[in-house]
Protein backbone atom coordinates (compact mmCIF):
# COMPACT_ATOMS: atom_id res chain seq x y z
CA UNK A 1 0.00 0.00 0.00
CA UNK A 2 1.45 3.38 -1.15
CA UNK A 3 2.09 5.99 1.80
CA UNK A 4 -0.60 8.95 2.10
CA UNK A 5 2.76 10.82 2.19
CA UNK A 6 6.26 10.80 1.26
CA UNK A 7 9.06 12.77 1.97
CA UNK A 8 12.49 12.04 0.07
CA UNK A 9 15.58 14.13 0.92
CA UNK A 10 13.73 17.04 1.10
CA UNK A 11 15.90 20.41 2.05
CA UNK A 12 15.00 24.04 2.24
CA UNK A 13 16.72 27.12 2.93
CA UNK A 14 15.50 30.82 3.54
CA UNK A 15 17.55 33.53 1.32
CA UNK A 16 18.12 36.10 3.29
CA UNK A 17 19.84 39.57 2.39
CA UNK A 18 23.18 38.82 3.86
CA UNK A 19 23.27 34.94 3.57
CA UNK A 20 21.05 31.79 2.70
CA UNK A 21 20.26 29.84 6.07
CA UNK A 22 19.63 26.51 5.67
CA UNK A 23 16.56 25.27 7.43
CA UNK A 24 16.16 21.92 6.12
CA UNK A 25 18.38 18.99 5.33
CA UNK A 26 17.50 15.93 3.48
CA UNK A 27 14.29 14.97 5.30
CA UNK A 28 12.84 11.52 4.24
CA UNK A 29 9.95 10.17 5.96
CA UNK A 30 6.91 8.30 5.17
CA UNK A 31 2.66 8.08 6.83
CA UNK A 32 1.02 5.59 5.96
CA UNK A 33 -2.97 5.56 5.64
CA UNK A 34 -5.28 6.05 8.72
CA UNK A 35 -1.42 6.67 10.43
CA UNK A 36 -1.12 9.87 13.18
CA UNK A 37 2.37 10.75 13.37
CA UNK A 38 3.72 13.64 15.31
CA UNK A 39 7.14 15.75 14.53
CA UNK A 40 9.20 17.15 17.30
CA UNK A 41 12.34 18.61 17.54
CA UNK A 42 14.36 22.17 18.49
CA UNK A 43 12.62 25.34 18.22
CA UNK A 44 14.24 26.60 14.82
CA UNK A 45 14.50 23.25 13.63
CA UNK A 46 11.86 23.80 10.68
CA UNK A 47 8.75 21.79 11.79
CA UNK A 48 6.63 24.79 10.63
CA UNK A 49 8.24 25.14 7.10
CA UNK A 50 7.93 21.11 7.10
CA UNK A 51 4.29 21.15 6.79
CA UNK A 52 4.23 24.39 4.91
CA UNK A 53 5.83 22.54 2.05
CA UNK A 54 3.65 19.62 2.58
CA UNK A 55 0.99 22.04 2.11
CA UNK A 56 1.94 23.41 -0.73
CA UNK A 57 2.18 27.00 0.32
CA UNK A 58 6.15 26.90 0.11
CA UNK A 59 8.24 24.85 -2.79
CA UNK A 60 11.96 22.82 -1.55
CA UNK A 61 15.21 23.88 -2.55
CA UNK A 62 15.64 20.16 -3.04
CA UNK A 63 13.95 16.53 -2.72
CA UNK A 64 10.71 14.99 -3.60
CA UNK A 65 7.25 15.53 -1.78
CA UNK A 66 4.09 13.13 -2.89
CA UNK A 67 0.65 13.32 -1.06
CA UNK A 68 -1.09 10.04 -2.72
CA UNK A 69 1.39 10.41 -5.04
CA UNK A 70 1.67 13.69 -6.50
CA UNK A 71 3.10 16.82 -6.03
CA UNK A 72 1.79 19.20 -3.17
CA UNK A 73 1.06 21.82 -5.89
CA UNK A 74 -1.48 19.12 -7.53
CA UNK A 75 -3.06 17.88 -3.96
CA UNK A 76 -4.67 21.03 -2.39
CA UNK A 77 -7.83 19.34 -2.35
CA UNK A 78 -6.53 16.15 -0.44
CA UNK A 79 -5.26 18.59 2.55
CA UNK A 80 -6.61 19.66 5.95
CA UNK A 81 -4.36 22.43 7.45
CA UNK A 82 -4.99 23.04 11.22
CA UNK A 83 -3.08 26.46 12.79
CA UNK A 84 -2.30 27.55 16.16
CA UNK A 85 -5.02 30.06 16.13
CA UNK A 86 -8.37 29.30 14.97
CA UNK A 87 -9.15 32.10 12.65
CA UNK A 88 -12.60 32.10 13.16
CA UNK A 89 -14.38 34.94 11.55
CA UNK A 90 -15.64 37.25 14.02
CA UNK A 91 -19.22 38.46 12.09
CA UNK A 92 -19.98 35.39 10.80
CA UNK A 93 -22.01 32.84 13.03
CA UNK A 94 -20.82 29.39 14.17
CA UNK A 95 -22.55 27.19 11.38
CA UNK A 96 -21.25 29.78 8.79
CA UNK A 97 -17.92 29.57 9.75
CA UNK A 98 -17.95 26.30 9.65
CA UNK A 99 -19.25 26.57 6.33
CA UNK A 100 -16.41 28.41 5.05
CA UNK A 101 -14.05 26.47 3.30
CA UNK A 102 -16.93 24.71 1.52
CA UNK A 103 -18.04 27.91 0.16
CA UNK A 104 -14.26 28.76 -1.13
CA UNK A 105 -14.35 25.29 -2.77
CA UNK A 106 -17.65 25.53 -4.18
CA UNK A 107 -19.52 22.91 -2.77
CA UNK A 108 -21.44 24.51 -0.20
CA UNK A 109 -24.43 22.53 -1.09
CA UNK A 110 -27.08 20.50 1.39
CA UNK A 111 -25.22 17.58 1.43
CA UNK A 112 -21.92 19.04 2.86
CA UNK A 113 -23.75 21.17 5.57
CA UNK A 114 -25.84 18.06 6.53
CA UNK A 115 -22.54 17.00 7.24
CA UNK A 116 -21.23 20.06 9.06
CA UNK A 117 -24.49 19.90 11.39
CA UNK A 118 -23.79 15.80 12.01
CA UNK A 119 -20.00 16.93 13.66
CA UNK A 120 -21.59 19.73 15.25
CA UNK A 121 -23.79 18.03 17.08
CA UNK A 122 -21.35 14.40 17.81
CA UNK A 123 -18.89 17.33 19.06
CA UNK A 124 -21.18 19.24 21.68
CA UNK A 125 -21.91 22.75 19.11
CA UNK A 126 -25.04 22.15 17.70
CA UNK A 127 -26.58 24.19 19.81
CA UNK A 128 -24.02 27.31 18.90
CA UNK A 129 -24.74 27.31 15.47
CA UNK A 130 -26.43 31.03 15.50
CA UNK A 131 -24.12 32.37 17.61
CA UNK A 132 -21.20 34.24 17.19
CA UNK A 133 -17.28 33.00 17.63
CA UNK A 134 -17.14 35.19 20.79
CA UNK A 135 -19.84 33.61 22.73
CA UNK A 136 -17.28 30.28 23.03
CA UNK A 137 -14.70 29.40 25.03
CA UNK A 138 -11.07 28.81 23.44
CA UNK A 139 -11.33 24.56 23.30
CA UNK A 140 -15.20 25.37 21.13
CA UNK A 141 -13.52 27.53 18.82
CA UNK A 142 -10.67 24.93 18.21
CA UNK A 143 -13.38 22.37 17.53
CA UNK A 144 -15.02 24.67 15.13
CA UNK A 145 -11.88 24.65 13.36
CA UNK A 146 -11.35 21.14 13.36
CA UNK A 147 -15.24 20.65 11.75
CA UNK A 148 -14.10 23.44 9.21
CA UNK A 149 -11.45 21.32 8.19
CA UNK A 150 -12.98 18.16 8.48
CA UNK A 151 -16.20 19.49 6.23
CA UNK A 152 -13.70 19.37 3.13
CA UNK A 153 -12.97 15.89 4.19
CA UNK A 154 -9.09 15.65 3.65
CA UNK A 155 -6.94 13.01 3.00
CA UNK A 156 -4.24 14.32 5.01
CA UNK A 157 -4.67 16.61 8.39
CA UNK A 158 -1.62 19.44 9.14
CA UNK A 159 -1.83 19.90 12.38
CA UNK A 160 0.31 23.13 13.43
CA UNK A 161 0.32 23.11 17.77
CA UNK A 162 -2.96 23.50 17.40
CA UNK A 163 -3.90 23.38 21.11
CA UNK A 164 -0.57 25.99 21.74
CA UNK A 165 -3.04 28.79 22.37
CA UNK A 166 -5.56 27.04 25.13
CA UNK A 167 -4.87 27.42 28.64
CA UNK A 168 -3.40 23.91 30.09
CA UNK A 169 -6.21 21.86 31.34
CA UNK A 170 -8.53 23.04 28.17
CA UNK A 171 -5.19 22.02 25.86
CA UNK A 172 -5.28 18.63 27.49
CA UNK A 173 -9.40 17.90 26.66
CA UNK A 174 -9.16 19.56 23.52
CA UNK A 175 -6.45 17.17 22.50
CA UNK A 176 -8.35 14.09 23.65
CA UNK A 177 -11.13 15.03 21.90
CA UNK A 178 -9.99 16.31 19.02
CA UNK A 179 -7.33 12.68 18.66
CA UNK A 180 -10.64 10.87 19.56
CA UNK A 181 -11.98 12.40 16.07
CA UNK A 182 -9.12 11.94 14.12
CA UNK A 183 -9.69 7.97 15.00
CA UNK A 184 -12.78 7.74 14.89
CA UNK A 185 -12.91 9.30 11.04
CA UNK A 186 -9.72 7.44 10.38
CA UNK A 187 -7.98 10.05 9.36
CA UNK A 188 -4.23 10.65 8.51
CA UNK A 189 -2.86 13.61 10.44
CA UNK A 190 0.64 14.76 10.94
CA UNK A 191 1.40 16.97 14.19
CA UNK A 192 3.70 19.69 14.73
CA UNK A 193 4.15 20.05 18.52
CA UNK A 194 6.59 21.51 21.22
CA UNK A 195 5.05 19.43 24.08
CA UNK A 196 6.50 16.15 24.21
CA UNK A 197 3.77 14.68 26.40
CA UNK A 198 1.16 15.90 23.82
CA UNK A 199 2.85 13.89 20.87
CA UNK A 200 2.92 10.90 22.81
CA UNK A 201 -0.30 10.61 24.03
CA UNK A 202 -1.88 10.86 20.21
CA UNK A 203 0.72 9.81 17.85
CA UNK A 204 1.57 6.01 16.57
CA UNK A 205 4.59 7.21 15.84
CA UNK A 206 7.32 10.24 16.46
CA UNK A 207 9.63 11.63 14.44
CA UNK A 208 12.33 13.06 16.10
CA UNK A 209 14.39 16.47 14.04
CA UNK A 210 18.13 17.34 14.82
CA UNK A 211 18.83 21.79 15.19
CA UNK A 212 19.10 23.50 12.42
CA UNK A 213 19.35 22.31 9.72
CA UNK A 214 16.29 20.23 11.10
CA UNK A 215 16.97 16.54 9.43
CA UNK A 216 15.46 13.32 10.88
CA UNK A 217 17.43 12.11 13.84
CA UNK A 218 15.05 9.13 14.38
CA UNK A 219 11.62 7.47 14.48
CA UNK A 220 10.08 6.32 17.29
CA UNK A 221 7.23 3.60 17.85
CA UNK A 222 4.63 4.68 20.38
CA UNK A 223 3.03 1.68 21.29
CA UNK A 224 0.09 1.08 24.14
CA UNK A 225 -2.29 -1.63 25.22
CA UNK A 226 -5.25 -1.99 22.96
CA UNK A 227 -7.52 -1.22 25.51
CA UNK A 228 -5.61 2.29 26.12
CA UNK A 229 -7.25 4.19 23.51
CA UNK A 230 -7.92 7.88 24.19
CA UNK A 231 -5.15 10.75 24.74
CA UNK A 232 -5.95 10.90 28.70
CA UNK A 233 -5.80 6.91 28.76
CA UNK A 234 -2.18 6.79 27.52
CA UNK A 235 -0.82 9.86 29.84
CA UNK A 236 -2.23 7.65 32.94
CA UNK A 237 -0.98 4.73 31.13
CA UNK A 238 2.45 2.96 32.92
CA UNK A 239 4.03 2.87 29.39
CA UNK A 240 3.45 6.80 28.78
CA UNK A 241 7.08 7.80 31.12
CA UNK A 242 8.51 5.12 29.23
CA UNK A 243 8.31 6.80 26.04
CA UNK A 244 8.30 10.46 27.37
CA UNK A 245 12.21 9.12 28.58
CA UNK A 246 12.86 7.54 24.88
CA UNK A 247 11.57 10.77 23.15
CA UNK A 248 13.65 13.09 26.03
CA UNK A 249 16.48 11.06 25.11
CA UNK A 250 16.54 11.25 21.69
CA UNK A 251 15.87 15.04 21.65
CA UNK A 252 19.31 15.34 23.73
CA UNK A 253 21.55 12.97 22.94
CA UNK A 254 23.80 13.06 19.37
CA UNK A 255 22.04 9.69 18.15
CA UNK A 256 18.84 8.08 19.29
CA UNK A 257 19.64 4.99 21.61
CA UNK A 258 20.17 1.81 18.90
CA UNK A 259 17.86 -1.13 19.42
CA UNK A 260 15.13 1.35 20.47
CA UNK A 261 13.89 3.32 17.81
CA UNK A 262 13.29 2.97 14.07
CA UNK A 263 15.77 4.65 11.89
CA UNK A 264 13.39 5.97 8.47
CA UNK A 265 14.96 4.93 5.56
Amino acid sequence: MRPVLELSQVSFSYHLREREVLALKDVSFHVDAGEFVAIVGPSGCGKSTLLSMIAGLISPGNGIIRVDGLSPVHTVNLIGYMLQKDHLLEWRRMFDNMCLGLEIRGINDKKHQDGVRQMMSAYGLEQFAESYPSALSGGMRQRAALIRTLALEPELLLLDEPFSALDYLTRLEVGDDIGQIIRKTRKTALLVTHDLSEAISLADRIIVLTGRPGTVKCVIDVGFPEQVRTSLQRRNSPEFSGHFNRVWTALNNTECEVGQNEKES
